[in-house]
Formats: C-alpha cells, sequence, structure tokens
C-alpha cells in the first residue's frame, strides 16, 4: 500500500514538472508586418511580437537587414516589458548600421519580476533608402530570461521583408519642346503606370542643360489618376536643341528624366512609345491626353495600290507610318485578287 501511494505522488509530481515544462516551451516571436512596402526614404516602423506563457524578465535579440537597403534610426521598448509598470532597464540596445544589425536588450529591474502574456518586444524605425529593391528582416542571437534564471525557450513563427517600390510610377510620357502653328506652347505629359491615384502636391518639373532650374511647380493638390495623363504647360522653356527634364516628388528624389538632344522639329513630339515605357520616338501627329500606343483612327488615310501580282514591290514605297513601326507584308495567294491589313 504504501509503495502505490509512493507511486501515485512521484507521477503526480512528474505530471506537474512535465506541464512546467511544456508551459516554458510556449513562447513565440514573429516580425509584424511581416511583409512591408515603403518608398525611398519612406520611415517605418516593425515590431518584435512575442507569445509566452513563460514569466520573462529579461529579452536579448538581433535583427538583421541590408544596411545597403534600410537604415535603422531608433529601437525601444514596445510595451511588453513594462506592461506592469516596472521600470526597465537598457541593457545594450545598440544599432549597427554598417553590418545591418538591430539589438535590443533589455530587462525588467525589479528583481524577480516578470511578465507573460502578448504584445510587442520592441519597436525599430527603419528608412528606406534604395527604391526598387528588398531586404530580409531576420530575428537572430536570442536570449530570453526566466525569473527562475533558466533561458526560456522558444520559437520564431515568421521573419520579414522590406519592399522598397518605385512609388513613382509617374513617368515623363511625351513632350513638344517647339511648338509652331498646330501648338501654342511647350507642353510635358505625364502618366500613371499605377493603379491607384497619385497626390502630386510639392512635385516640381525641372530642365538640365545648364544649371538645373524648376519649369513647372505642380500645383497643390493635383491628382493623376491611374492609367491617366496630365498635361503641364512649361511656358516655352525646353530649348528646342536639347535639354533633359527632370520630374521630381515632394522628397526632392528624381522620378524620371529624358534627355534629348537635337530638334524633333515644329509641332513634333517625343514621347514613349506605348503609354508609361518603350523607346522614345518622335510623334509627327502628337498625342497630348491620348494614347501613344496606337495612332488614332484615320491618321493614315487609306493608300490603295496597284501593282502586277506577278512581280514583286515594296510596301514602303505606298504606305508610311509616322509612329516608324516595322512593317511586313507579304502575297500569300496569287489568286488574292484583294488584300487588307491593319497596323
Amino acid at each position: 500500500m504504501k509503495n502505490k501511494l509512493l507511486f501515485n505522488i512521484l507521477t503526480i509530481i512528474l505530471l506537474i514538472i512535465f506541464s512546467s515544462v511544456c508551459v516554458l516551451a510556449t513562447t513565440d516571436m514573429n516580425i509584424s508586418p511581416a511583409d512591408t512596402t515603403v518608398s525611398q526614404n519612406d520611415q517605418f516602423v516593425v515590431h518584435v511580437e512575442i507569445d509566452t506563457n513563460d514569466s520573462v524578465a529579461l529579452t536579448r535579440l538581433d535583427i538583421n537587414f541590408d544596411p545597403n537597403v534600410l537604415e535603422a534610426l531608433s529601437v525601444s521598448e514596445g510595451g511588453f516589458l513594462s506592461q506592469d509598470g516596472d521600470p526597465i532597464s537598457d541593457l545594450g540596445n545598440n544599432i549597427n548600421n554598417t553590418n545591418g544589425k538591430v539589438t535590443f536588450y533589455m530587462m525588467i529591474s525589479t528583481p524577480l519580476k516578470g511578465v507573460n502574456g502578448s504584445g510587442n518586444l520592441t519597436n525599430i524605425t527603419f528608412k528606406a533608402l534604395v527604391k526598387n529593391n528588398v531586404s530580409s528582416l531576420t530575428i537572430d542571437n536570442v536570449l530570453i530570461g526566466h525569473t527562475n534564471t533558466s533561458n526560456v525557450t522558444y520559437s520564431i513563427t515568421n521573419n520579414g521583408t522590406v519592399n522598397v517600390v518605385t512609388l513613382e510610377d509617374i513617368v515623363i510620357n511625351e513632350f513638344l519642346p517647339d511648338p509652331n502653328i498646330v501648338y501654342a506652347t511647350e507642353w510635358i505629359e505625364l502618366y500613371n503606370n499605377g493603379t491607384t491615384a497619385v497626390n502630386l502636391t510639392g512635385w516640381t518639373i525641372n530642365d538640365t542643360l545648364t544649371t538645373p532650374s524648376v519649369i513647372v511647380t505642380i500645383p497643390d493638390n493635383t491628382i493623376i489618376q491611374s492609367n491617366s495623363y496630365l498635361i503641364f504647360n512649361t511656358s516655352n522653356k525646353l530649348n528646342n536643341g536639347g535639354d533633359g527634364i527632370l520630374l521630381i516628388d515632394n522628397s526632392l528624389n528624381v522620378v524620371d528624366n529624358v534627355s534629348y538632344s537635337s530638334n524633333p522639329g515644329d509641332d513634333v513630339s517625343t514621347g514613349r512609345k506605348h503609354d508609361g515605357w518603350g523607346e522614345w520616338i518622335n510623334f509627327t501627329t502628337p498625342t497630348p491626353n491620348a494614347a501613344n500606343n496606337r495612332l488614332p483612327d484615320g491618321t493614315i488615310p487609306t493608300q490603295n495600290i496597284t501593282e502586277d501580282i506577278n512581280g514583286s514591290f515594296n510596301i514602303s514605297d505606298y504606305i508610311t507610318d509616322p509612329d516608324n513601326d516595322s512593317m511586313t507584308f507579304s502575297i500569300v495567294d496569287e489568286n488574292v485578287s484583294e488584300v487588307e491589313f491593319k497596323l
């Protein structure tokens, strides 16, 4: 009977110890938000979140990042350790932008005091340095101290990624530097490649032939809608024989630029072959506030060709395209009496 009672007592003790061990193993950490999208020069905050049943008195961890893409500005306690109002000691918070590492190292100053639950361990402020780049954020070198002086077992549920994108879906799309008869003044057309409208408050258009100077100050609260155009009068400040055009955002970043070295011609514009992208070509029929992609219907009139079908001829002798698109034409059946084709 005594042996059975002793066995039961030992079993209960082992269950208690086992349960305690299980509880001590339930500490999870993650970076929040897991995916962050920002623009160049944006400042933003990421958090290291914790969810634990342990009595945590101390935490130390590193956040690794790409110093070519991001700059760490500050690291601070996020509220988890101080949730009960106890004083917090900084044991070595540090920022190393050369190696790309932020260290968070703090503890509760009150002896044998710990906290549990869910919350933010630390808040880290970054600045995005380079557009069109990605930096991972990884938690490393972790130490979590329990009030009983043991180290807490932990798991990392997710790290993070920061995407530095080109907010500047806004591009220079077309410009006309030498108005004559059809146009009374120079103009520059912007196009929004993006899926959302953009407020252009604080943006300017500069020329760059000599010392860059502002030729257009875009009015406050000017909105350019998605897949849309805006035309700006330059007050005839572009040089006919060659110049440069810079689009500058409200943080003084160069969003887009284009240069030309010769006069495209009277009332001739220079634009992207397709709206928002593609090589720069001249348009003898400019397309302000309209698509560059295709010439408007009727721009190329009907052009009849009469030739001996047994012979050969160069189609370019008969049909011209002001956009300089390449054209291919062939006769595939000698019995064909009429052929219709479209660009």
